[in-house]
C-alpha cells in the first residue's frame, strides 16, 4: 500500500509567473463581464470597458462620449431618471456627468468614501451609505449631508453585510419613496465585532424605518424578533404611505407578505413549505397599486402569481412548462411583466413577457443559449448579456420597433470545444443534466482519463448553455490538454425547480453522493472512458461534495480538487445552513451526517485542496479542520494525502487574474501528475 506524502505550499512559493496561455485565459475569463448599464428610457448605455474607459453610447446610433479616462476599479453606474445625468461611482469616490456633453457635473462627496448610491426617483439628490450611515447629497454637489448618525461597526444603515446579502440575494438595504420625500432602510446591529453567524448563534437585529429626507425625521416601522428574525424584499407601494416586505421564520420554513402603512399592518399572503421557502422575489406593484406581483414555488416550480392588496389571488400568470429564475421591477405601459426563466429546456434562460390582462406569455429572446437581460423602466428597450456554450459573451441593445445594436462582443483566445448535452439516467428513472466537453478530434476508439465537474448544491449548477467564467475556461483547457470533462447537476443542485432541491433536506453529501456513484457507474460503461483514471473537482458547496467522494468511493475517483471546500457545517454560516439542516441544538445528528470530518481514514486517492484566507464566505477554520482531520488520520493505515494550498496575502485568486493563473497552472499540473 502505497503512503502519500503530506505537503503544504503557499501561494507565495507558486512560480513567479505562470504559463502565458493560463495567464491569458484568466485575464479574458475575469474580463468578459462587462459593466453596462440602461438608462431608464433605454436610449442610452453606460459602459465601462477592460481598460478601466467608461463612456456613454447613443444605443440606436452608436455615437459616444467618453466620461472618465482609463483607471483601475469596477464601478457602478446610476441613471437620473430622464437621462440628463449619469453618477459613477468607483473606488469609493461619486461623480455625477452630464450626458449631452459628457462633462463632470459635480463630485459628489469629495473624497470621502462612499457605496450603494442610488439617485431619487425625481433625479434632484443621490443617496448613498458612507461610514455605516446613510447620506444625501443633490445632483450638483451641493447640501452633503447624513440622515443618520447612529451607524457604527456593528450598526450597518443602509448596507446589508456581505455574507448576508450573498445567501438572500440582497443587493441594498435603502429605497427611495416614489415622491422623492423619504428613503425606507434597514438598520443591521450585531451582537459582536465579528459578524460572521454560524449555526445556532445570536441573528442579528433587522430594523425597518423611514427618513424623511427634508426634516431628517425617523421612524421605525418594523423588526425583526424571534419569531420573524428576517425582513426581506422591501417595495414602496406607489402611494408612497405603504410598504410591501416579506418576513421569515429562522428555519426560513414560512414567508409572509406583509404590507405596512403608518396606522396598518396587512398579511397578504402566507407561504408555507416543509422543506424550506427559497428567498421570495422583492415583489412588483402593477396598475397603480392595485395589485401586486409576486413569485411563489408552491407548485414545485417557481411561478408568479398576481393578487390584489387585500390578499385575494387573481391568477398564476406563468403558464405550464416554464420555470421563472428572476421577476424583473420594470412594467409595460400596456399592462406587461417580465421574467427571465426557462421551458422545457432547462439548460437556456430567455426573457418573456407575461401579460396581466390576458394572460398570455410572449417569450422575447429567441437565440438557443443563456440570455441575462436589463430592462429599461417601462420594458420596452433591453440590454441582452447573451452567450452560449459555443458562444463567447456579448452584450446587445434591444430597442423599440426591432432595432438593434451590439455593445460589446468579446475577442477571446479561447475557442470553444465540442460538446454534448444529455441527461444521465439512474437506476430509478432520475435524468441527471450532464455535458460532455470533449477534443473536437474526438475518437470514440481511445480511452481518454476524465475530469468531473460539479456544484451540486443549492441555488448552483455547472450544467447550462453559457460560455462560463473562469472554471470552464479550465474545463476547455484541459480537454485541449487531452481530458474528458463531464460537467454534472445532481440532485440538490437549482435551476430544477424546488423538488430537485428537496433531496438535500436535512442531510448534505448523501443524495449527491448517491447520484455521482451513478455517474461513476455511466462512465464506466462507456468505451471511451479509463476508468482507472478519473478525477474531480468543484468549489465551494462542490468542494464539500469532492472531499465526500473522495472519501466514499475507494478506488472510484483518483485525484480530487476542492477548491474552498466546507468541510464542517457548525461552523459555516447560519442564513446558508439553518435553511436546510435546521439548528445544531435539534438536529445534532443531520448535521455530524453532514460532515466529511469522521470518514478522514476511509480516502484512498490525492486530494488538492486549495482555500483563500480572502474567501469571506469559507473561513479559515474549515480548512484547519480537515487539516486536522487528515493528519489524524493519518495514524491509520490508510494511504492518505493533500495537497494544500493558502493564499497567505489574503487576496482573492477568484478576482485577481495572476494568482488564479498561478493556481490554475498547479491544479493542472497536480492533474497532469496523479491522472
Amino acid at each position: 500500500m502505497r503512503l502519500h506524502y503530506l505537503a503544504a505550499f503557499s501561494l507565495l512559493a507558486l512560480s513567479a509567473r505562470a504559463d502565458e496561455t493560463l495567464q491569458q485565459l484568466s485575464r479574458e475569463a475575469l474580463s468578459l463581464d462587462p459593466i453596462v448599464s440602461l438608462s431608464p428610457s433605454g436610449r442610452f448605455v453606460a459602459i465601462q470597458d477592460a481598460q478601466g474607459v467608461i463612456r456613454v453610447e447613443d444605443a440606436a446610433s452608436g455615437r459616444s462620449k467618453i466620461l472618465v479616462r482609463a483607471g483601475a476599479g469596477k464601478a457602478t453606474i446610476s441613471w437620473s431618471p430622464h437621462d440628463n445625468f449619469v453618477f459613477v461611482t468607483r473606488s469609493g469616490r461619486a461623480a455625477a456627468y452630464d450626458v449631452p456633453s459628457g462633462r463632470l457635473r459635480s463630485s459628489l462627496a469629495g473624497n470621502a468614501t462612499v457605496s450603494l448610491l442610488e439617485v431619487s426617483p425625481d433625479g434632484r439628490f443621490a443617496a448613498f451609505v458612507r461610514d455605516n450611515n446613510l447620506w444625501i447629497v443633490s445632483s450638483d454637489g451641493r447640501g452633503l449631508r447624513p440622515l443618520t448618525r447612529a451607524g457604527s461597526g456593528n450598526l450597518l444603515i443602509g448596507a446589508p453585510e456581505f455574507v448576508y446579502a450573498r445567501e438572500f440575494g440582497v443587493n441594498t438595504h435603502f429605497w427611495w419613496a416614489p415622491d422623492s420625500s423619504q428613503i425606507a432602510f434597514i438598520e443591521t446591529e450585531f451582537p459582536t465585532a465579528d459578524h460572521y453567524v454560524v449555526p445556532g448563534a445570536t441573528l442579528p437585529l433587522f430594523r425597518l424605518k423611514v427618513v424623511d429626507v427634508t426634516s431628517g425625521q425617523v421612524r421605525s416601522m418594523a423588526e425583526s424578533n424571534q419569531r420573524w428574525p428576517y425582513l426581506l424584499g422591501v417595495a414602496w407601494h406607489p402611494d408612497g404611505k405603504r410598504i410591501a416586505f416579506y418576513r421569515l421564520n429562522r428555519m426560513q420554513t414560512i414567508a409572509e407578505l406583509c404590507l405596512l402603512g403608518s396606522n396598518s399592518f396587512n398579511v397578504l399572503l402566507t407561504e408555507k413549505d416543509d422543506y424550506w421557502v427559497n428567498a421570495p422575489a422583492t415583489p412588483v406593484f402593477v396598475e397603480d397599486g392595485k395589485r401586486i406581483v409576486v413569485s411563489s414555488e408552491r407548485s414545485g416550480g417557481r411561478h408568479v402569481y398576481l393578487y390584489d392588496t387585500g390578499g385575494a389571488l387573481v391568477g398564476d400568470l406563468t403558464p405550464a412548462g416554464i420555470e421563472v429564475y428572476r421577476l424583473h421591477d420594470a412594467v409595460d405601459t400596456t399592462g406587461g411583466v417580465y421574467v427571465s426563466g426557462s421551458t422545457e429546456n432547462r439548460q437556456e434562460q430567455q426573457l418573456f413577457r407575461l401579460d396581466l390582462q390576458h394572460g398570455a406569455a410572449k417569450q422575447i429572446t429567441s437565440e438557443a443559449g443563456w440570455h441575462e437581460v436589463s430592462l429599461g423602466a417601462a420594458g420596452g428597450a433591453y440590454l441582452d448579456r447573451y452567450s452560449s456554450v459555443e458562444t463567447p459573451p456579448s452584450v446587445r441593445w434591444h430597442g423599440n420597433g426591432g432595432l438593434a445594436r451590439d455593445i460589446f462582443r468579446a475577442s477571446v483566445v479561447q475557442k470553444a470545444v465540442a460538446n454534448e448535452y444529455f441527461p444521465i439516467r439512474t437506476h430509478n428513472g432520475v435524468q441527471l443534466p450532464a455535458r460532455l466537453f470533449k477534443p473536437h478530434d474526438f475518437d470514440a476508439h481511445r480511452r481518454y482519463p476524465v475530469i468531473l465537474y460539479t456544484f451540486a448544491g443549492p441555488g448552483g449548477r455547472v450544467v447550462s448553455d453559457c460560455w462560463g467564467g473562469w472554471q470552464m475556461a479550465w474545463n476547455r483547457y484541459l480537454v485541449d490538454k487531452g481530458y474528458l470533462v463531464l460537467a454534472v447537476d445532481v440532485r440538490g443542485s437549482g435551476g430544477y425547480g424546488h423538488l430537485f432541491e428537496e433531496y438535500i433536506h436535512y442531510r448534505f453529501g448523501a443524495q449527491e453522493v448517491a447520484d455521482l456513484r451513478e455517474v461513476l457507474g455511466f462512465l464506466r460503461r462507456q468505451t471511451y472512458v479509463d476508468g482507472s483514471r478519473l478525477g474531480i473537482w468543484g468549489c465551494d458547496y462542490g468542494a464539500h461534495i469532492v472531499v465526500h467522494a473522495m472519501l466514499q468511493f475507494p478506488g472510484g475517483f483518483r485525484a480530487g480538487i476542492a477548491d474552498s471546500p466546507i468541510v464542517d457545517w457548525t461552523g459555516y454560516d447560519a442564513y446558508f445552513t439553518e435553511r436546510y439542516l435546521g439548528l445544531p441544538t435539534t438536529r445534532f445528528n443531520e448535521y455530524r451526517a453532514s460532515t466529511v470530518l469522521d470518514d478522514a481514514g476511509l480516502m484512498t486517492g490525492t486530494l488538492m485542496v486549495v482555500s483563500s484566507a480572502g474567501n469571506p464566505m469559507i473561513r479559515k477554520g474549515q480548512v484547519e479542520a480537515l487539516q486536522g482531520a487528515l493528519s489524524q488520520a493519518k495514524k491509520k493505515e490508510t494511504a492518505i494525502a493533500r495537497l494544500h494550498l493558502v493564499d497567505e496575502t489574503d487576496a482573492n485568486y477568484r478576482e485577481d487574474a495572476d494568482e488564479l493563473a498561478k493556481l490554475l497552472e498547479r491544479m493542472t499540473e497536480f492533474f497532469d501528475r496523479t491522472l
